[in-house]
């Protein structure tokens, strides 16, 4: 009797550690749906971890409102992230990149629409998708509002070499010194196909440099972009 009470002591023991820590997010055969604003910041707790979204295949199944959540930017991500068409809203900080902080070399980011009023004074590259860019991100539209120091976009704060932003559009309003574009602040890679609607630099200052309707500071190349909105 004593060892058939040690044995479910043993099992109780070992339901009560399985369920008193998160499951991980990760589906086994690499693919994983979201829906919630919870199951959006446990994805982006688990990217601290560079090598998580390796080969990670993510698909939104709803729209978010990440209104009031803390920790929801995405510090790294390089697998493939497809929207489905669907709204990421209500994200309002002051201490962010951007929804996703880095985006990889080997990353897709598509099909995602994006609401943001990022206020960051202090920060370099800055944008409502990303911070930095090393992928590719295709078919995204932004809108709001986004206010930083340099390299700031209303898709992306910076693209690098190699890095793709195409058939994407931005109603947002983009405001900040140096390096401020309505599609990206700045520009090393390709950016192709895009359009902004939103004004950059509505309130122009004497010291704003490098300022432009589609990019701040261009060092590559930019093909069939359209800029409809009024620069400062």
């Amino acid at each position: 009797m004593p060892d058939i009470k040690r044995f479910f002591a043993a099992v109780l023991s070992s339901a009560y550690l399985l369920f008193s820590f998160p499951l991980p997010v990760r589906a086994e055969d690499n693919l994983l749906t979201i829906s919630s604003k919870n199951e959006w910041c446990e994805l982006a707790e688990h990217c601290r971890l560079d090598s998580y979204s390796a080969d990670l295949t993510v698909k939104l199944t709803s729209d978010i409102d990440l209104s009031g959540a803390e920790g929801y930017s995405v510090p790294y991500f390089d697998g493939s992230f497809d929207g489905q068409g669907h709204r990421i809203y209500g994200i309002k900080a002051d201490n962010t990149q951007g929804l996703f902080r880095i985006v990889g070399e080997n990353a897709l980011i598509c099909d995602l629409k994006c609401e943001a009023e990022i206020e960051n004074a202090m920060t370099e590259n800055l944008g409502i998708i990303c911070g930095i860019n090393k992928g590719t991100i295709s078919n995204c539209s932004v809108s709001g509002d986004l206010y930083a120091d340099a390299a700031a976009g209303g898709i992306v704060g910076c693209n690098e070499e190699n890095a793709v932003i195409t058939d994407c559009v931005s109603d947002a309003s983009v405001q900040g010194n140096s390096k401020i574009g309505g599609i990206t602040g700045v520009n090393s890679g390709l950016v192709e196909n895009c359009r902004n609607n939103g004004t950059v630099n509505e309130e122009a200052s004497e010291s704003s440099v490098y300022i432009g309707g589609i990019c701040g500071y261009n060092e590559s190349t930019i093909l069939g972009c359209e800029n409809t909105a009024d620069i400062g």
